[in-house]
């Protein structure tokens, strides 16, 4: 219904949005600096070519603060925040003239096995476009997912 209404005041459907978790599993340990949030954001504002939901923009990265922290690995960096067994992986980011060279991949594997006993979850932000990058490395979509949408007549 909600969407119904949306469409139904001019705005379009862009894409799904896909959730995921996995169980705790193996990864290869790694060297992960820290980076802070507002660094990856300007990474994302300023690389990115599609257009990402508001809540993992990089000027959603720029305003996150504790609990959640940043890592790099190589060309790959991630936010996330840690809390009663579980990591949740707000947002995963690798510049689009590096992507397919399993910068990200090695990153979720060094994440594993610096958190060896937490059961993964993301959140439902991340595009369609990526649903392929999650499920390779066993993670299993969420039942439930979201539409991103946009205004026909610009942007509200």
């Amino acid at each position: 219904p909600a969407v119904a209404l949306y469409q139904k005041i001019g705005f379009h459907i862009v894409r799904r949005l896909y959730g995921y978790t996995a169980n705790p599993f193996a990864g290869e340990t790694a060297d992960l600096p820290p980076v802070d949030l507002p660094e990856i954001g300007k990474q994302v504002a300023l690389a990115d070519t599609i257009d990402l939901p508001w809540q993992v923009s990089g000027a959603a990265f720029m305003r996150w603060g504790s609990p959640m922290r940043g890592v790099r690995l190589d060309k790959a960096y991630a936010a996330f925040n840690t809390a009663n067994g579980t990591l949740a992986l707000r947002g995963l980011f690798v510049d689009p003239a590096d992507r397919g060279q399993r910068h990200g991949t090695r990153l979720i594997r060094a994440l594993a096995a610096a958190y060896p006993d937490h059961k993964w979850i993301v959140p439902q932000l991340s595009p369609e476009e990526f649903d392929g990058f999650f499920t390779r490395l066993g993670f299993e979509r969420l039942p439930l997912n979201q539409v991103q949408m946009a205004c026909a007549l610009g942007t509200p």
